[in-house]
């Protein structure tokens, strides 16, 4: 969603692993299930800080997706815009598409960032993943 074209959104908490003890349907339960948990910040502060990175990098590069191209591979999907290029693994699947050239990655399985994390010559998605990329032009 954060590489959409529309407006990003998502569900107060959900940046904190917020669950609601399991319940689906919390309309008519008490506070304490429908509370936001404001302690899960600091206990998941690696998946707070991974959507503070994807916040910046959508600010960042909005404008410069351009048209997309979308290709399946294998279980996954690679979506090609411009000179960047996501590739998302929904599964297990460790994908890795044949494309020339050199990346500087901002998003992997891990980390994201509005400033690239690495270098590199090969690109891979781990499973249950996504990797966004821009291909360095020299």
């Amino acid at each position: 969603m954060f590489f959409s074209r529309g407006m990003a959104f998502f569900q107060a908490g959900q940046e904190f692993l917020r669950s609601k003890n399991g319940e689906h349907n919390t309309y008519n339960l008490p506070d304490s299930i429908n509370s936001l948990k404001w302690d899960n910040i600091t206990e998941n502060s690696g998946v707070v800080d991974y959507y503070r990175g994807l916040i910046k990098l959508r600010r960042r590069f909005r404008g410069e997706f351009g048209e997309r191209v979308f290709e399946r591979i294998g279980e996954g999907f690679m979506m090609t815009a411009g000179d960047f290029v996501l590739i998302v693994s929904p599964t297990d699947e460790v994908i890795s598409p044949r494309l020339d050239g050199k990346f500087k990655v901002f998003a992997d399985k891990d980390r994201a960032s509005d400033k690239p994390l690495y270098t590199a010559k090969r690109l891979c998605c781990a499973g249950y993943s996504i990797l966004l990329a821009r291909r360095v032009r020299e």
